[in-house]
């Protein structure tokens, strides 16, 4: 049931791509792959609504993630690795 909050462990490390750096910069380093989801952390870029709807077009999968890359004191972009605009983790491993 998608309405459900469900938890789901897993006891392996799920295989996939990790691409980050400014949101252009992402869309075009997007690999090939047959990926099941992403998850996509943003920082505090002010286009993460345009960066969504391309990264859709492109992918094609569910995506998840949010703005939980700010600090949520300062607003900056700090936690995504170099302080970047975006961070997207394409999963390859069959989800559960």
């Amino acid at each position: 049931d998608e309405k459900q909050p469900a938890m789901t462990s897993f006891s392996e490390d799920i295989e996939g791509k990790l691409v980050f750096g400014s949101c252009d910069e992402c869309l075009a380093a997007l690999p090939e792959g047959n990926f099941k989801a992403a998850i996509v952390l943003l920082g505090n870029a002010g286009k993460e609504n345009e960066f969504i709807h391309k990264l859709r077009e492109k992918l094609d999968i569910p995506l998840c993630g949010g703005g939980a890359a700010i600090d949520p004191v300062s607003g900056a972009k700090g936690l995504i690795y170099g302080g970047k605009e975006a961070a997207v983790f394409l999963i390859s491993e069959p989800m559960a």
